[in-house]
């Protein structure tokens, strides 16, 4: 499928804004049997154990005002522990996480996941992956297999380009990225 073209910004009379595609759109479709499509994803377990409560290094998930970071930290354990309440996550609150290995200790507010709660948010994306469709006119679409690799080696994508090293199972803990500083 293809669709491409310029976009057109309108500004109707209530002062909100839409987008039009332009009058030079190109559409086709070319549909041969059943199609197959295989997709490749990664999941940054750096990114998912941090949430930055800091615009310092304009990565913030959102602002808080003093006190509230504890708050913070004990709604997203209980969302977590939610998704799997036999299991304990802690999501701990800091106002100085410094990542790991970084030339100036430079640190900012935020919440460290720690090992099961990153677990319980990786089986949980891997689940919703599984059992993934999209629906669209009079076609669909649905996630047949899932193949996993728990990637702690240096080499990006490995289950792409060497599926026989794979880890279908974690090996270790999480990389941990961050920690607490005073």
């Amino acid at each position: 499928m293809s669709n491409a073209s310029s976009t057109e910004e309108i500004i109707e009379k209530n002062g909100n804004k839409s987008y039009k595609r332009g009058e030079n759109s190109i559409f086709s479709k070319t549909t041969f049997g059943d199609t197959e499509y295989i997709a490749y994803g990664s999941i940054n377990i750096e990114q998912l154990a941090f949430i930055s409560l800091d615009k310092k290094f304009d990565r913030a998930s959102m602002v808080i005002k003093q006190g509230e970071g504890e708050k913070v930290a004990q709604h997203i354990e209980k969302f977590i522990k939610n998704l799997a309440p036999a299991r304990e996550p802690k999501a701990i609150f800091h106002a100085n996480y410094v990542r790991n290995g970084t030339i100036y200790p430079e640190g900012e507010v935020g919440i460290l996941l720690d090992n099961t709660a990153i677990d319980i948010l990786v089986n949980e994306t891997l689940d919703r992956l599984r059992n993934l469709s999209i629906k669209q006119a009079k076609g669909y679409m649905y996630v047949d297999t899932v193949e996993v690799d728990y990637n702690d080696s240096n080499k990006m994508m490995r289950i792409k380009r060497h599926p026989e090293q794979s880890n279908f199972e974690p090996q270790n803990d999480y990389a941990v990225y961050f920690a607490a500083h005073e």
